[in-house]
């Protein structure tokens, strides 16, 4: 079952699965930004939504099968960049520390990534690496909750 299912499904449902952590900074909600990196000539604008789910309620999603446990604040989301790049990304957050990795999934240039980040307030700060049809990329993106 793929992670835009069970954000999808948890929107239709009205499930609560959105966490409200004590010990964790919330990134859960739509964030407006944008990234560079050494493929890319400018910066590219970016909208990202996360929802964020304890351990409790993503193994209460009815679509969790997996046998593996899963630690911390799990972070799963959705994006979409100006450039015409989508894909979902998984991670976990600890603290303020954002730790995501990021599946490009456009059908003409699939990729994969892994971002290190922290969150200040209301401002998404992020440094990248991967790869996608374009090669590879090392790079940073900023963004703010909308």
């Amino acid at each position: 079952m793929s992670i835009l299912k069970v954000l999808i499904d948890i929107s239709e449902t009205g499930d609560t699965a959105v966490g409200q952590p004590t010990s964790h900074k919330n990134i859960a909600g739509t964030w407006q930004g944008n990234y560079k990196s050494d493929q890319l000539s400018k910066p590219v604008d970016i909208v990202m939504v996360f929802q964020q789910l304890t351990t409790k309620e993503f193994e209460a999603s009815p679509h969790w099968k997996g046998p593996e446990a899963v630690s911390g604040e799990t972070i799963v989301g959705i994006y979409k960049s100006k450039d015409g790049a989508i894909g979902t990304m998984s991670g976990s957050i600890d603290g303020e520390v954002v730790t995501l990795t990021a599946t490009q999934t456009t059908p003409t240039c699939l990729g994969s990534f892994n971002a290190q980040g922290a969150l200040k307030g209301d401002t998404y700060i992020w440094n990248f690496e991967g790869r996608d049809c374009r090669g590879e990329h090392v790079g940073e993106g900023q963004a703010q909750r909308i």
